[in-house]
């Protein structure tokens, strides 16, 4: 299983990719509140230009694969109905897949594998809504493959 590190979700929330790491905050609110997920959830204050940022799941559009040092985090639809199933799968070849479940009942809409916090190296993520709820939950990255 993978390791959560963090999961935050708001209510018409979103997340951005920023040099500094992960930011998950309420771009809408007229205070533009957020948090640092990873760093003991750190609040910060969204700024008002934020084309410098990455968004994550933006439109819930995918990518749903990405591939990183020839290892490949995928998330897969195990089922739509009756409650939205999902599972992610980080891959390395010739390791056994290591996995997780998403929460039941989200849709899945990005797969992230970047630094996303503090701690040096890159962390796996993957960015959901169900209703107007935006939520990302980021794994840490298996750090030496399980071996047979």
């Amino acid at each position: 299983m993978l390791r959560v590190l963090t999961e935050a979700a708001a209510q018409n929330g979103a997340a951005w990719v920023t040099d500094a790491g992960l930011v998950v905050g309420l771009p809408l609110q007229a205070d533009r509140p957020g948090t640092r997920p990873l760093e003991a959830h750190a609040p910060v204050v969204l700024p008002a230009d934020l084309t410098a940022w990455k968004p994550i799941g933006l439109g819930c559009k995918g990518p749903l694969i990405v591939q990183a040092d020839a290892a490949t985090l995928s998330i897969e639809v195990l089922q739509t109905e009756p409650i939205p199933s999902s599972l992610v799968a980080y891959e390395v070849p010739g390791v056994p897949r290591v996995m997780a479940a998403l929460p039941v009942g989200v849709t899945p809409c990005e797969a992230v594998i970047a630094d996303l916090g503090p701690t040096p190296g890159n962390e796996l993520a993957a960015s959901w809504r169900i209703g107007d709820t935006f939520g990302v939950t980021v794994w840490a990255l298996p750090v030496k493959p399980i071996s047979p």
